[in-house]
């Protein structure tokens, strides 16, 4: 995945089980590529379920990463994106690099 510095992004996950979408709860994070942790204590990013954006098709989530909140340095990281049921059980439905690249136009109007 590659965003650009600044940039509002939305990353969008298509399922196809017979869950619906309230059925599970989201996570985004983004951590170096050095980091050994399985916890989110060294994440550069994360974004919690209330900061999702859900879809009304019920067969999506749309996880809306604002530039607002986005103050990682220009480079590449890994990133996963893992959701948790109704009974806790944690899978992981997307992981992979990272790349912050510099804008080419900053607009403001």
């Amino acid at each position: 995945m590659e965003v650009y510095s600044g940039d509002d992004d939305y990353l969008t996950h298509y399922y196809s089980d017979n869950q619906t979408l309230s059925s599970y709860e989201y996570f985004f994070t983004v951590k170096p590529l050095t980091s050994t942790t399985t916890d989110d204590s060294d994440a550069l990013y994360k974004q919690e379920p209330t900061d999702m954006v859900y879809s009304d098709e019920g067969t999506k989530v749309i996880i809306r990463v604002q530039s607002s909140s986005v103050r990682i340095p220009v480079g590449t990281y890994k990133y996963d994106i893992q959701r948790k049921d109704n009974f806790g059980r944690i899978s992981t439905i997307l992981a992979g690099l990272y790349k912050v690249t510099n804008d080419i136009t900053k607009r403001t109007s």
